[in-house]
């Protein structure tokens, strides 16, 4: 008898289980009864094989004065909410719709409509539909839907919701909040034209395709906060309140080309995995891109910051096609470029315009694209901070980009004096590069100082200044080598002590407007007997003179400048 109880309990379990349903067909025409007669429609846990049409004549706008009450129901026809007015709450909580859900520019929900936890299997055309109040797609899950030109006139939550087919909310406009935290799209997604008058809250979204906000529209918070999409397009957005990207991740092209940012923007530990283009946007609160991570091109050419913009510790991950563009873009306040990192790419802030860019060269070096106006600009800034060292740093290769476009510029003119002139003005910047760095290293004419007298002492003392054998320099036979001849040979022939002297002060001879010092002579020997020696003397003088002015010259550019 116990055995009995217990089967029978398990076998009640089991259809339950399996048959969740009443296979109990419910017909459209029942429905319908139900509205006519103004009662409740009231259906749960029911399995409806026909069509629900809540219109009694479609040249007519229809209106439902009854409470709709459809809980955990699997409806296999379609769900027609078209030109019709529903006056009470809408609830169709936990169903499972297996045909299309239509609705037009006539479908009005003016209270609640709660669509919670409901699978939506086929078609979802909500399209033109007013919901006058909620409207509530909690953790739903569509397959194609479209929500064009839906007006959503207090809060629309589709919080934890999944649409696995291709979603349409072009020209929707949302009045009152509109939560799509943590919502998957899987497909193809388009709020184009969409106007968001409340917070705009996508955190957390995962788009796995395309997503696309081309001309939308948010007056208030737009909240994407770690967001992970593939491809996302935000063309020619408006965005009035805050537009908050922080920790987002892009994983291909990101578009927010012509965007107006009124308020602040936050991009701060974003991570844009392609090219990333803000071209010809518009900031005209504060703007944050700190911490972020760009895998490829940065486009920012023609955009306006009107307050600051701060990009402190940014990584440009780009290979050396990408670039980071700059070119024309204006800044009102300051531009914080402080510890960014650039791998491979190049920056380009060619005729940009700002107040100050703070940044040190040491993360510019090397990657900083060249034109004539960035450079002459970014020195200006660095002299304006203060930051001297950096103004030569940036100056001298400045010097250098501009020697190999001449170079370019060489092989393409016509014409042979064209090409002498560039020709001699190629060698001149090479050799103002070797003697003194263009200016910025007074060291280097010094270094060479010394390199100069030693050079000239050992052609002194090869000529034979300092010997005894009056320039004569004896030849040695081996089998007369004796330790002493050898001292003597080294001592006496090879000592550079007078010629180093000598060719010492014949270098500081040619600083007389600076040191009054007696001019040094040849010896009479040496002159007599080699009457060019006078040329190798003029010549040191020469190279002194050179040297000692640049020397000078890069003094004044530098140590003189810094006190």
């Amino acid at each position: 008898m116990k055995n009995s109880y217990l089967y029978l309990v398990l076998l009640i379990f089991f259809i339950t289980i399996i048959f969740p349903y009443q296979v109990e067909a419910l017909h459209n025409n029942e429905t319908l009864t139900q509205v006519n007669s103004g009662l409740s429609i009231n259906y749960e846990n029911r399995l409806v094989e026909d069509d629900i049409c809540f219109r009694k004549d479609p040249d007519k706008i229809n209106t439902v004065n009854s409470e709709v009450n459809i809980k955990n129901c699997s409806i296999i026809g379609v769900v027609d909410f078209r030109d019709t007015i529903f006056e009470k709450p809408v609830n169709f909580l936990g169903n499972e719709f297996n045909g299309s859900i239509l609705t037009n520019q006539r479908t009005q929900f003016k209270k609640s409509a709660i669509f919670r936890d409901s699978k939506f299997n086929n078609y979802t055309d909500l399209s033109g539909a007013n919901f006058s109040e909620e409207a509530d797609f909690r953790r739903c899950k569509f397959n194609r839907s479209s929500f064009t030109n839906s007006n959503f006139m207090q809060d629309a939550n589709f919080q934890d919701a999944q649409f696995n087919g291709s979603t349409n909310f072009n020209d929707a406009n949302f009045r009152g909040d509109a939560n799509f935290k943590n919502v998957v799209f899987n497909e193809f997604t388009s709020f184009s034209r969409s106007k968001f008058f409340k917070e705009a809250g996508f955190y957390n979204m995962t788009s796995k395709t395309y997503i696309d906000f081309t001309d939308a529209r948010f007056d208030e918070l737009a909240d994407f906060q770690r967001a992970k999409i593939n491809h996302g397009k935000w063309d020619n957005c408006n965005f009035s309140g805050i537009a908050n990207f922080g920790g987002a991740e892009f994983s291909t092209f990101s578009f927010f080309r012509d965007a107006k940012f009124i308020g602040s923007a936050n991009f701060v530990k974003s991570i844009f995995g392609d090219d990333a283009s803000f071209k010809s946007s518009t900031f005209n609160g504060s703007s944050s891109f700190a911490g972020a991570i760009f895998k490829g091109c940065a486009e920012f050419s023609s955009s306006k910051f009107k307050e600051d913009a701060d990009f402190r510790k940014v990584h440009f991950q780009g290979n050396q096609i990408d670039l980071i563009d700059f070119s024309l873009a204006q800044i009102v306040g300051y531009i914080d470029l402080s510890n960014i990192k650039i791998d491979e790419c190049n920056l380009s802030l060619d005729r940009a315009k700002y107040n100050k860019m703070y940044v040190r060269w040491e993360n510019l070096s090397g990657k900083l694209a060249y034109s004539d106006a960035s450079y002459m600009t970014l020195i200006k800034n660095f002299k304006d901070l203060g930051l001297l060292d950096d103004v030569d740093a940036c100056y001298y290769e400045f010097r250098n980009h501009r020697r190999i476009m001449t170079n370019l510029t060489a092989i393409n003119q016509e014409g042979i004096w064209r090409r002498v002139d560039i020709g001699f003005r190629k060698f001149l910047e090479f050799f103002l590069d070797f003697l003194y760095r263009y200016g910025v290293d007074p060291l280097r004419p010094l270094i060479l100082s010394v390199i100069v007298i030693i050079v000239f002492a050992v052609i002194w003392r090869v000529i034979g200044v300092g010997t005894k054998f009056s320039g004569n320099i004896t030849k040695i036979h081996m089998d007369k080598v004796l330790p002493a001849t050898i001292k003597l040979f080294f001592v006496e022939i090879f000592s550079l002590k007078e010629a180093l002297k000598f060719s010492f002060f014949v270098f500081v001879s040619a600083a007389k407007f600076f040191v009054e010092i007696t001019l040094p002579k040849i010896p009479k020997t040496i002159e007599e007997k080699k009457p060019w020696s006078k040329h190798i003397f003029s010549f040191e003088r020469f190279a002194a003179g050179l040297l000692i002015a640049l020397f000078f010259l890069a003094v004044s550019r530098t140590i003189v400048r810094d006190m």
